[in-house]
């Protein structure tokens, strides 16, 4: 008989897809030697493989660590472990075997687990992990890192896209002429008589690009340490490589396998006459260019460095006045009533205005962890490196105005 849980697990499946009569079925003639959970066929994402909110909360990326390191050359995969049938399962259905022995697939669901924000390394220095392993684990103080600032101001996420060889790549269709009206002379004049114009098109190309992070943990602190630890290690890599992603989206060369950022897109505006001393005429100047691209400044923002936004906030908007050009606190003010924020992210005496929503940051779902036992064998100490796929786009790359040289 089926427990009260895998009957939940199997209606909730099915309601995520509109197949209650499938499910309902399926419990009826379900067997207790059936896998623990089983993504549907109607699901296209490789890495979704069905997990139950236990399975969710139960899953270990350090376990699997530990069952990597314990099996190493491969025979970690004879050993079955929820960890273990996720990545089988993902590869199955990627068609594709994790990129060497000692690597695996991170399902979705584990990536879009909360965590704690906090890091560490080794067990044996308080500042290198130390202070992680019990007595008590209270709080942890996190690294100093830049501040991201693409999503926080209106990027528009598209996750869970297909990886699969012939399927990788991804076109998103765009307007780029509209249609015109004209006048019609009598009532019976044709309206597509040379009276109009049609549409043109093109598309926002997407491209898989990876991305990774790495880190370097004990084997005392994989062993010993509080399920904390859990949230110590994917934090720093979930940190580590959204920084990079969100660097790419601003200043991304497309080269080196990074993709293209805003200050490297053709077609971004450029403040008429420079940036240099900037003065309200400039920043304004910046808004009444996109306006005129009829740029719909849906979710509309600023982005510059710490030290042009504390330049800005000490200029005025213009002589006699008494309000600055930047209002707020630095980290996250207002311009001219536009979201503005400052971070490391951003160049040197850059500043950018854009429709943040323009930009398209894709997420192909794959997360491919690899352990290495063996990355420093006299310290003990083990490697885990996650490696993302990732694009970044810019719907309409007169969305954005950027002034450089700012001072």
């Amino acid at each position: 008989m089926l427990s009260q849980e895998q009957r939940r697990d199997i209606l909730a499946e099915a309601e995520a897809v509109s197949m209650w009569e499938r499910a309902k079925g399926a419990i009826e003639v379900m067997r207790p030697a059936a896998r623990r959970f089983s993504a549907s066929p109607s699901m296209t994402l490789p890495t979704l493989v069905g997990l139950s909110e236990s399975e969710i909360r139960n899953y270990s990326v350090l376990a699997m660590a530990r069952h990597i390191c314990a099996n190493p050359d491969g025979r970690w995969r004879q050993i079955p472990t929820l960890e273990t049938e996720c990545t089988l399962q993902i590869e199955m259905a990627l068609k594709n075997e994790a990129r060497n022995r000692d690597g695996f697939f991170c399902p979705y669901e584990i990536q879009r687990r909360s965590f704690s924000m906090t890091r560490a390394d080794t067990v044996g220095v308080g500042s290198s992990g130390g202070y992680l392993v019990p007595t008590e684990l209270v709080s942890f103080i996190d690294l100093l890192r830049n501040r991201t600032v693409a999503f926080r101001l209106g990027a528009y996420p598209l996750s869970g896209l297909i990886h699969q060889p012939g399927k990788g790549n991804l076109s998103i269709p765009k307007l780029t002429g509209a249609a015109t009206a004209t006048w019609l002379t009598t009532e019976t004049t044709q309206a597509n008589s040379g009276n109009s114009s049609n549409q043109s098109f093109s598309q926002l190309g997407l491209t898989p690009h990876n991305v990774a992070g790495y880190t370097e943990i004990s084997r005392q602190l994989l062993i010993q340490s509080t399920p904390s630890a859990e949230a110590i290690v994917m934090s720093d890599l979930a940190a580590v490589v959204a920084i990079a992603l969100d660097e790419a989206a601003i200043n991304g060369p497309g080269t080196a396998g990074a993709p293209v950022g805003i200050l490297n897109t053709a077609g971004v505006q450029t403040l008429s006459g420079g940036g240099g001393s900037i003065t309200w005429n400039g920043v304004t100047t910046m808004e009444e260019q996109l306006l005129t691209s009829n740029v719909p400044m849906f979710s509309s923002g600023w982005a510059t460095t710490p030290a042009v936004a504390q330049l800005l906030a000490n200029r005025q908007m213009f002589s006699g006045s008494s309000f600055p050009i930047w209002q707020g606190p630095l980290r996250a003010g207002q311009i001219n009533g536009n979201a503005a924020m400052s971070s490391q992210q951003i160049p040197s005496a850059t500043l950018i205005l854009g429709d943040w929503s323009q930009m398209v940051i894709a997420d192909w779902g794959q997360l491919e962890i690899e352990v290495n036992p063996y990355a420093n064998f006299q310290a003990g100490l083990i490697a885990v490196r996650a490696i993302a796929t990732v694009d970044i786009g810019l719907r309409n790359a007169a969305g954005f105005c950027t002034a450089a040289s700012v001072t």
